[in-house]
């Protein structure tokens, strides 16, 4: 697609330094937050075994022992749900920095042209107002019922509005599939003793390698 694209004001081919660039960041933005949410995911499901077991029988409802595919992810909803939880708690990216073009008004505070702004994804993701028992790992806040009247201002796992990360619905279908995937052929547990907190660099990221023990389910179909 990018060698057949076209620069949109000369209608030229994309220049090798161009192309170059757009491939560098598909594979250095495009896989980070997807392995981030599947590291989170195995620190935050640990203790989590009935969560675990929905995951399952889901996946097994939905593909017996067959393989997902794009279109079975309509199908794996609660699923989906464990990711944007995971989300919720450890997003990839904590707080962004944005400029200001105009004045504003801002809850009260003043904002003029050429200040910066921080949205902070980390803190509106516990806020009380927004979430019950915020710091909990629960999957079924994010089910179709519990997420009538959400505000869509207090979830921003990958930003919003014009600057939104435009690799948001591939991180999320990619998830969605390797956690099916996982679920359906692995038992997986944290190896004990360790100690794993969120370090905010570029993403939040484990503060020490996380540790995960895994064995294929019975029968193993590989």
């Amino acid at each position: 697609m990018l060698l057949d694209a076209a620069d949109a004001d000369t209608g030229e081919p994309l220049p090798d330094v161009v192309i170059r660039d757009e491939l560098l960041t598909l594979f250095v933005a495009g896989h980070e937050t997807t392995a981030l949410t599947m590291t989170w995911f195995f620190t935050l499901i640990d203790e989590e075994p009935a969560v675990v077991a929905q995951m399952r029988a889901e996946a097994q409802r939905v593909l017996g022992d067959r393989l997902p595919g794009f279109d079975d992810l309509p199908a794996l909803k609660y699923t989906r749900q464990v990711i944007d939880e995971t989300l919720r708690l450890r997003g990839p990216v904590a707080i962004v920095a944005r400029n200001v073009v105009k004045e504003d008004n801002l809850l009260g505070c003043r904002v003029h042209p050429g200040d910066m702004i921080l949205p902070f994804f980390y803190g509106a993701h516990r806020h009380p107002d927004f979430w019950e028992n915020p710091n909990r790992f629960d999957p079924d806040r994010f089910s179709e019922e519990n997420s009538v009247g959400r505000d869509r201002w207090c979830y921003l796992p990958f930003s919003a509005g014009q600057r939104v990360c435009i690799g948001n619905s591939f991180s999320l279908f990619e998830s969605q599939l390797i956690l099916a995937v996982l679920v359906q052929r692995c038992e997986f547990s944290m190896v004990p003793g360790q100690s794993i907190e969120p370090e905010v660099i570029a993403t939040v990221r484990p503060s020490a390698p996380v540790k995960v023990q895994l064995a294929w389910r019975e029968p193993a179909n590989v």
